[in-house]
């Protein structure tokens, strides 16, 4: 089988032998793992410790497919993968963060 599907709450992406799974990896985070084994082994040690409870939204369509877990977003096509980070939106500084001017 080739392409995207749904597995809980993960993204897999199978092509040529590979698999990629993507999955929400505690807060505003993702966790990518690639094989080219039968599967993804979830039994293996790792220094990560384990996520926090989160949902990501997953959409797959003709095109490709993507997860969002918070402020992380993973586009993905048939033959490339994006990661972007949502940035937050610049305010004014604090009247105390500003210099004074300088007198002239």
């Amino acid at each position: 089988m080739q392409g995207f599907l749904q597995q809980n709450n993960s993204l897999i992406w199978t092509l040529n032998h590979e698999t990629v799974r993507i999955e929400p990896w505690g807060r505003d985070s993702l966790r990518v793992r690639a094989t080219v084994s039968a599967g993804i082994r979830d039994d293996l040690l790792s220094v990560l410790l384990p996520p926090a409870e989160t949902n990501a939204q997953i959409t797959i369509g003709a095109e490709g497919a993507t997860i969002r877990n918070g402020a992380m977003l993973s586009k993905n096509h048939s033959s490339s993968s994006s990661l972007y980070q949502q940035q937050k939106h610049w305010r004014e500084p604090h009247p105390c963060c500003v210099p004074a001017p300088r007198p002239s």
